[in-house]
């Protein structure tokens, strides 16, 4: 095979790695805006929220890893139980109780932006635990997504409490570390293997929580989009996040998440009609280019 083969399969097969990230972050641009309907319009807490996602979501993966993986999916190392535990605490419980809490005081552009600050997190914290190499092209281009970011949500920021914000930082933190270790993870076990024992642990860990929390509900609109958000955002965008993760990389990974409010802006474009202002085209547009300078 030639030099030039083998660099055109390489670059082909870097670029299919990227779907992955780019799938998870479209349908949790879904997932914000159906999270802020559910919580502030129809009165569902975070806490409610984020356990029957997973509580659904659970089932869900259990059944697909054992039709791929067969018995496989039990394999793990006793060793390794604390840290999938952990991983089920941060981006199965701690993050989703945070995110949909923080819609309950701050807008879902202001909790959008917020939570998408664990793109630079989470290069920060590779950088220094030196699992990447503090360069200038992928350190502008995560500071021009996260501007284009802010230009893009700026006519719709809005806080009503400091909780909001704390929450929503809080949900960036844990989200940034569950993303390093599903890679540290990746290196021992299947993607679909780590999320299935995360979601598992994270609903564990979120049952004592809900013992006050109203888990049933009769209106068709709020099962509708809880089962969605369960399948889609849950269920599906986490697995094609862990394998971008695994395949791509943290740091090309989470530069993504800036997508997440410039989908939600698209969706309400197409489906809703509502403008696109210049200062949003703008803002959309950095963000593009910040994540083409990382993942280039």
């Amino acid at each position: 095979m030639s030099s030039v083969t083998v660099y055109l399969v390489r670059v082909k097969s870097g670029t299919l790695a990227l779907l992955y990230p780019l799938f998870a972050v479209t349908t949790w641009g879904t997932n914000i805006v159906a999270g802020r309907f559910l919580v502030y319009t129809h009165g569902v807490s975070g806490i409610a929220l984020s356990y029957l996602r997973f509580l659904l979501a659970a089932p869900m993966l259990l059944a697909l890893a054992i039709v791929t993986m067969n018995s496989r999916v039990a394999k793990i190392n006793a060793k390794d139980l604390p840290l999938l535990g952990v991983g089920g605490l941060l981006g199965v419980a701690l993050f989703n109780v945070m995110l949909y809490s923080s819609l309950e005081y701050i807008t879902a552009s202001t909790s959008a932006f917020l939570a998408s600050m664990s793109s630079p997190i989470t290069y920060i914290i590779l950088v220094v635990a030196g699992l990447e190499k503090a360069e200038l092209k992928p350190i502008t281009g995560v500071i021009l997504s996260i501007t284009g970011l802010y230009i893009l949500l700026a006519n719709g920021i809005g806080v009503y409490s400091v909780k909001g914000v704390l929450y929503a930082l809080i949900a960036a933190l844990s989200w940034s570390g569950y993303t390093i270790l599903v890679k540290i993870l990746s290196s021992k076990y299947n993607p679909l293997q780590i999320l299935v024992w995360a979601t598992i642990t994270g609903t564990i860990m979120l049952t004592p929580a809900t013992v006050n929390e109203k888990l049933l509900y009769t209106d068709p609109i709020i099962i509708s989009l809880i089962l969605y958000i369960a399948a889609v955002p849950g269920a599906l965008g986490y697995l094609a996040w862990n394998i971008g993760v695994e395949k791509a990389g943290p740091t090309k990974s989470a530069v993504f998440i800036p997508c997440v409010p410039l989908v939600a802006t698209s969706l309400g474009l197409v489906l809703l009609g509502e403008p696109l202002s210049a200062s949003q085209f703008i803002g959309g547009v950095l963000i593009v280019v910040g994540i083409l300078m990382v993942i280039k």
